[in-house]
Order: C-alpha cells, then structure tokens, then sequence
C-alpha cells in the first residue's frame, strides 16, 4: 500500500470526522485515562499518523527517560507498516525520523522555559511544526496560567497540541471530563477518554456540558493501535 492510501483509511480520519475535522492548528486535545493504559501509545500513533502525511512533530516528554518513546515510534510505525503492507517502508521510515523531534524535560522545569525551548526548536531546527505533543504534564499540580501560555503558543505558532492526562478512579464529572481538567476545559477542543470495556481499550470524546460520546475506535491491546 502505498503512504497516501494509507493516510486515507488510516482509523484516525473516522476520528477527525467526529470531531468535525481535528483538534486543528491553533488549538489544544488531550488524551485522558488511568495511569498506564495507553495514552503515550495513542499519542505515538497519532504523531506517527502526522508523520505519514509529510507534517513535522516535536514531542516533548516530562519523563525521566525518552528510550521508550524512541521504541514506541519504531513499534508503531513497524506495526503500520507490516499490517498494511506499507511500500518503501525504510524510506518512509527514514523522512519520518527526520521530520520528528524528541525533548525531555524534568517534570519541575518551568513552563515558560518549556515554551522557550520548544519556540526555539521551532524557529531554528524544526521549521514548519504542525504537531507538538506534551506527554506526562501534571495537571494535578498545574495551573491555569501555565495552560493559558500553552494555548498563546499554539495560536502563535499554529500548531496542534496534545497533552497526555491521568485521572483516578471515580474522578469523571456527569459529562465524563477528568475533574482534574476542569479548570482548564476552555483552553481543550477536544478531550478523548481510553479506558477499559471488557477486554478493549474503547476511545470516547467527551466534550464538556455534553454527553460522552463512543467513538468507535479502540486500541488493540497487544499492540496498542488504533482500530
């Protein structure tokens, strides 16, 4: 299968469909679930997806070590590329590294200096990002202005945003939006939940003051892809 027929059935299109075309340039997603579900996997297979389609991705990760989000791209991409038979696959593979960049920062490090650092990479190393993913940020002990200047730096550099978040047991509110998001909802477009139905991992879209919604989409367990 050549890229641009993979782009086309890629499940996340049915995604971008419900959520009336995406997250978009200028605007912030997140991917909330319990800890150790999925969400780095889905946010891989998301950046992996903007990859395919020629974008430019930084994502930034507030964990202690970034070898496994290196080896979750070449999971991921292998997977794709092995289940849909992906033509000139190293190719492909090769403009994909080059068009990605991994950062890692300490999960104290100051958000200004974040957004500096990520700016930078973007005027210099990483011109033309379409795709920054902030993976491990606490929203627990953030804040809203620390959310406010992420949002200022998504409409000043148009670019798309995706945080990763993790909530509790019985910590959904009546629309099935984390608590611990609640402060910060005017800032998100878009918020998917992952969490366990029987024994698939089910992605559903909850928009504030609405009901949740299934999307119909799933993560396989085995290789956390999107289905």
């Amino acid at each position: 299968m050549v890229k641009e027929e993979l782009n086309q059935k890629s499940p996340l299109r049915k995604l971008e469909a419900i959520n009336n075309g995406g997250v978009g340039a200028g605007n912030i997603g997140v991917i909330a679930s319990k800890q150790g579900i999925g969400k780095t996997a889905y946010l891989v297979h998301l950046s992996v997806d903007s990859l395919l389609r020629n974008k430019h991705v930084i994502h930034v990760s507030f964990d202690k070590k970034t070898d496994y989000i290196s080896a979750w791209y070449e999971d991921i991409f292998t997977e794709i590329s092995r289940k849909r038979h992906l033509e000139s696959a190293m190719e492909v593979h090769d403009e994909m590294i080059h068009n990605r960049i991994i950062m890692n920062f300490h999960h104290n490090y100051p958000i200004d200096k974040c957004i500096e650092a990520i700016s930078a990479m973007i005027d210099s190393g990483q011109n033309g990002t379409d795709l920054v993913i902030i993976d491990g940020y606490d929203f627990n002990r953030g804040s809203i202005k620390e959310i406010d200047k992420i949002k200022a730096f998504a409409v000043d550099k148009k670019v798309e945003v995706w945080f990763s978040d993790t909530y509790y047991a019985n910590s959904l509110d009546d629309d099935g939006v984390p608590k611990n998001l609640n402060p910060f909802i005017y800032n998100f477009k878009t918020i998917l939940t992952l969490a366990y139905e029987g024994d698939v991992l089910k992605l559903s879209v909850a928009m504030h003051n609405s009901e949740i919604k299934d999307t119909g989409l799933c993560l396989d367990p085995k290789t956390l892809l999107i289905c």
